[in-house]
């Protein structure tokens, strides 16, 4: 479901739980947090990049897990902890996005240093339309970063916003294939080979403090999302959208006509 490598000077996560559209379990996340975990500390890694397999970056969060323990959701879960370790990560975050965003596979990329996106994919966090409410400190890094306009109508309409309107806001550079997008990146990690891992700590360290009260923030949403997750609306809502999900899955399956 998801592989974790080191290279040279990085360590790279891939998701790979196509069947899924790499939406995001508690195993993916616990293996997350130990690669941010060992990434953060080693003395050599100076940069972690994060890709994907398949037609989806990331679906966002496995759904199945919220209506089945609603009441888990709480300071230990570990998209908790992996969303603390996104904020507080002191080296290069990379991003190669070949698949759309959804939901917190949107919101991550707003933590990211250096992001290059393939055209054609779309962005979107539909929170609002699960009864559900922004995480990951998008209620204060999306209008920041992508302007008033994109972040009210992707968090109070739950829109998609496609990848050229993102350029230069949220998007470093847009590839048009594979090949380009791996290209750049080989350029973009000679680039990295060569600088100081001090002097990357020490600049990520001076950027962040500019956006001190997000950890703030970041709590507030989980309070709300807390909240609205164990309300009868919300469950009802994920409830529709998993048997929804099971019908169309029940329909795409061949039948057996022996």
């Amino acid at each position: 479901m998801i592989i974790i490598g080191y290279s040279d000077f990085f360590c790279h996560i891939t998701f790979n739980r196509v069947a899924k559209k790499n939406a995001l379990n508690k195993e993916m996340y616990l293996k997350m947090i130990d690669a941010f975990k060992y990434a953060a500390e080693s003395k050599i890694i100076k940069a972690l990049i994060i890709r994907s397999e398949g037609d989806f970056f990331c679906s966002g969060q496995d759904i199945t897990e919220f209506i089945q323990n609603p009441q888990g959701f709480d300071e230990t879960h570990p998209l908790l902890i992996f969303l603390k370790l996104l904020e507080s990560f002191p080296k290069l975050l990379i991003f190669v996005v070949e698949g759309h965003a959804v939901g917190i596979g949107m919101t991550m990329l707003l933590h990211g240093d250096f992001i290059i996106a393939q055209r054609g994919i779309k962005f979107s966090t539909p929170f609002v339309q699960m009864g559900l409410c922004a995480e990951a400190g998008s209620s204060q890094l999306l209008e920041k970063i992508v302007g008033k306009p994109f972040a009210r109508e992707m968090l109070l309409l739950g829109r998609e916003i496609s990848v050229e309107k993102l350029k230069g806001r949220l998007v470093n550079e847009i590839t048009t294939t594979k090949l380009h997008t791996d290209a750049l990146l080989t350029i973009v990690k000679k680039q990295i080979l060569e600088l100081p891992l001090s002097g990357i700590l020490k600049n990520k360290d001076l950027m962040r403090h500019r956006n001190e009260a997000i950890q703030e923030t970041m709590q507030r949403e989980v309070d709300a999302f807390s909240y609205l997750l164990k309300s009868s609306e919300t469950q009802n809502i994920i409830h529709k959208k998993l048997t929804s999900l099971k019908k169309n899955i029940s329909k795409d399956t061949p039948k057996n006509t022996r």
